[in-house]
């Protein structure tokens, strides 16, 4: 369970970021591991509920616009909100 406190920050696609104090609680021995556990559930609880927010924004036109092979892509990256 340590290891993933051990990863670099870029490492997190979906900025899954324990608060820092309970990395160094936890390395300490001062958090139990089911505490630690709670945390990273909470975290992922709130990425994944980000994640289905954005997911049911996405209309069946939406997708067909997407997939139409005659569009224009623009290859300048849009900046995330």
């Amino acid at each position: 369970m340590r290891e993933w406190s051990r990863l670099p920050r870029s490492a997190s696609t979906y900025s899954l970021r324990i608060p820092q104090a309970d990395v160094q609680e936890y390395r300490a021995g001062t958090l139990s591991t089911s505490q630690m556990k709670e945390a990273c559930i909470a975290k992922i609880q709130e990425v994944v509920g980000a994640f289905q927010q954005r997911r049911q924004a996405v209309t069946s036109e939406m997708v067909k616009d997407y997939q139409d092979g005659s569009r224009a892509i623009d290859p300048s990256v849009a900046p995330r909100p």
